[in-house]
């Protein structure tokens, strides 16, 4: 009599594409490290903010990297 919560692995297992897997493990580090950047390109900015003193340097915020076609615009 079989115990109901042993089960037998499948007869013909699916191998694992190992050149696949390692290309999604580069591309996830690669993810990780971009944004640990950003992160840390953000933490800059709110220090520079949080220390600005008026009259001794100018602040230019700039959104790179949008276009009209980003929105759906309709022309």
């Amino acid at each position: 009599m079989d115990h109901p919560a042993i089960q037998s692995p499948p007869a013909d297992p699916s191998p694992v594409d190992l050149k696949s897997l390692q290309a999604e493990l580069d591309q996830a580090r690669l993810a990780r490290l971009d944004a640990e950047a950003a992160g840390s390109e953000v933490e800059e900015l709110i220090s520079s903010v949080q220390h600005f003193e008026p009259g001794r340097g100018r602040f230019l915020f700039v959104v790179a990297g949008l276009d009209d076609e980003s929105f759906g615009a309709a022309n």
